[in-house]
């Protein structure tokens, strides 16, 4: 595969500068220009989706807590390396739609193979696919982001305020206190703001919107739009989701403009999460999740994330620590897929209080664990895996299992299609071996 993968952990950007310790990674851990903990953290993830492709009572059961953080994390890992990437967005995507094209014909062919009807299943024969398709899009939204805000923002000095040495020490704190109330005011109202529109404004439009394209539903398989009832939901849920996006949008546009930019990160994660335990899951929240966390990943690589190098330290040294707390979040029984847990849908699907706390719980773990990753990352992997161990191959091999994972499982079965999956490693060994990207 091509060194310069866009999922893969090359630093194809200028190092971040003038961050400090709020910067989210550390120019001198690079490796001939990459960050070792990017490339194994993608391992490590596509080896869960893998797993829990071909035995899915791996996902049922929530195994190693796969479902609070392995999509989740790859959002981010995709983001990172979105934000560190040089590239014009035409170069980016037509990578990312190579791969796309070859998952889509691995996947299309297995169907055919089989004998199976996929034009009467369309949406069932892309599956891991449709990551590399919501990528495509949430990068494209975020791309004229990227140019005329992030990046502008990224050359300019970063500025502390400084009270006038003639300045009375008290005058001062009060006009920064009022400063700060006014920002407050000023991002609080907006999004309460956001919140009325959607629920005052949007939902019904959308309701009505949605039930008028309901003979329509058959021709486009959306299952969701087929049965009235469903619809009015799936308009609900696709307005909770464009709530949360827009509630990020704002805060992207307004949290730089009125306080710390390495505080812009934060806040969006706070955006996300307290949505994420508000209104709960959802069937649709493919795209939301994806938006907001490659957002959240892209400005942390701008901007920093305040207080990252500190946070990252403390998880280094406790992270047995988190890892109980993650255990003592979760709810034994409490199944793992999305599918099999009880949504909370705005308004329309009442719950007990423990499904709520449940489900409050499992977001909290979710958070705990993303945000572990994202500050200390790249303080839990050593460099020696590639450099000294030589598996930087397996590099390779992931993002060719991730490619062809569910092709091989529903032509070969398990545990054909495992086989044939290791098989492809010794492969990619000798490929490396030819172009090397780490020097021993």
């Amino acid at each position: 595969m091509p060194g310069q993968a866009p999922l893969e952990g090359k630093l194809l950007g200028p190092p971040t500068r003038g961050l400090g310790d709020d910067a989210l990674l550390d120019p001198s851990e690079a490796v001939n220009g990459r960050y070792v903990h990017l490339d194994v953290t993608r391992i490590c993830c596509i080896m869960c989706v893998v797993l829990s492709s071909f035995d899915e009572r791996y996902a049922l059961m929530n195994t190693g807590f796969a479902w609070q953080w392995v999509l989740q994390i790859l959002w981010l890992l995709c983001g990172i390396c979105f934000g560190l990437s040089d590239r014009s967005y035409a170069d980016y995507a037509g990578r990312l739609m190579k791969y796309l094209g070859v998952g889509l014909l691995v996947n299309w062919s297995a169907w055919v193979l089989n004998g199976w009807t996929w034009q009467t299943d369309v949406w069932g024969v892309p599956v891991q696919m449709m990551f590399v398709l919501n990528l495509i899009v949430v990068t494209a939204l975020l791309a004229p982001i990227k140019s005329f805000w992030v990046r502008p923002l990224l050359e300019e000095e970063r500025r502390l305020p400084v009270a006038s040495p003639t300045e009375d020490p008290i005058s001062a704190a009060d006009s920064s206190r009022d400063k700060m109330l006014r920002a407050w005011l000023i991002l609080g109202s907006g999004l309460i703001g956001i919140v009325l529109c959607s629920h005052l404004f949007l939902r019904p439009a959308l309701i009505e919107l949605i039930q008028a394209m309901h003979s329509r539903a058959e021709y486009f398989q959306i299952k969701e739009m087929m049965d009235p009832h469903q619809s009015s939901t799936f308009a609900v849920e696709l307005v909770c989701q464009l709530q949360v996006c827009a509630a990020a949008l704002w805060i992207l546009v307004v949290s730089p403009l009125l306080f710390d930019k390495s505080l812009t990160a934060w806040m969006l994660f706070a955006n996300f999460y307290l949505h994420r335990a508000f209104l709960g899951l959802w069937r649709t929240d493919l795209f939301s999740n994806s938006f907001c966390l490659v957002m959240i990943a892209m400005v942390a690589c701008r901007f920093g994330l305040a207080k990252r190098r500190q946070l990252g330290k403390l998880v280094h040294r406790y992270w047995f620590f988190i890892m109980w707390l993650a255990g003592m979040l979760w709810s034994p029984g409490f199944p793992g897929t999305d599918g099999a847990m009880p949504v909370k849908r705005y308004g329309l699907v009442p719950q007990t209080e423990a499904d709520q706390l449940r489900m409050v719980k499992h977001f909290a773990t979710e958070a705990l664990l993303t945000m572990a990753w994202l500050t200390g990352g790249q303080h839990m992997v050593d460099k020696k895996i590639f450099t000294v161990d030589g598996l930087s191959w397996v590099n390779e091999w992931a993002v060719v299992a991730f490619l062809m994972h569910t092709g091989l499982r529903l032509l070969l079965g398990s545990p054909l299609g495992w086989v044939a999956l290791l098989a492809i490693g010794p492969v990619c060994w000798a490929s490396s071996r030819s172009s090397r990207s780490f020097e021993v």
